[in-house]
């Protein structure tokens, strides 16, 4: 899957009783360009890589009640670890 596109979200910040004025961000669109295992179990700890690009860059671990926990994230790779499924 590749394909390039921005996407643009207004924002706007409240704070307290202020309001700022409506600001444009706009931002690259994710793009996957492959993923590794295509297959795997459902005993859970399976290291699923995606490789890609604009994935932004984040310097913690996070995780989802879904998925799994993310071990590493960068611009172009996000690795996580898979739950039981």
């Amino acid at each position: 899957m590749f394909y390039t596109s921005q996407g643009i979200v207004a924002v706007t910040v409240i704070a307290d009783a202020l309001t700022s004025n409506v600001v444009n961000f706009t931002y690259d669109t994710p793009q996957i360009f492959n993923s590794t295992p295509k297959t795997g179990n459902t005993l859970g700890g399976t290291v699923l890589e995606i490789n890609g690009n604009n994935f932004g860059s984040v310097s913690r671990s996070c995780g989802s009640k879904l998925l799994g926990f993310t071990r590493s994230l960068s611009h172009s790779l996000i690795t996580v670890v898979l739950f039981v499924h």
